[in-house]
């Protein structure tokens, strides 16, 4: 199981603050077969109203074997402040761990 996760902040005049985290899980099913579970959010919040907020959310299960994982995985994008525009992204993925 892994949780890594960030909080950063620019230095500068009306910064945004960005927020970072991903999860994966990956539990030994036979083998050298596991799943593979992953969740990561990557979400930026203005400090001032003018600008946009923006947020990111990955997520993957399918199955690891060896160094590889492959499956099924889902990008959901907004961005805005009162009206968001929203983009949605499922398909394939391809890994490999170094």
């Amino acid at each position: 199981m892994t949780i890594f996760t960030w909080v950063v902040s620019e230095i500068m005049k009306n910064p945004h603050l960005d927020f970072f985290l991903l999860g994966r899980y990956t539990p030994k099913l036979i083998g050298n077969i596991n799943l593979f579970t992953q969740i990561e959010l990557v979400n930026v919040f203005p400090t001032v109203s003018e600008n946009n907020f923006s947020f990111i959310q990955r997520f993957r299960l399918g199955l690891k074997i060896s160094a590889f994982q492959f499956g099924t995985g889902m990008d959901l994008i907004q961005s805005g402040r009162n009206n968001f525009t929203k983009t949605n992204n499922i398909g394939g993925f391809l890994r490999y761990e170094f």
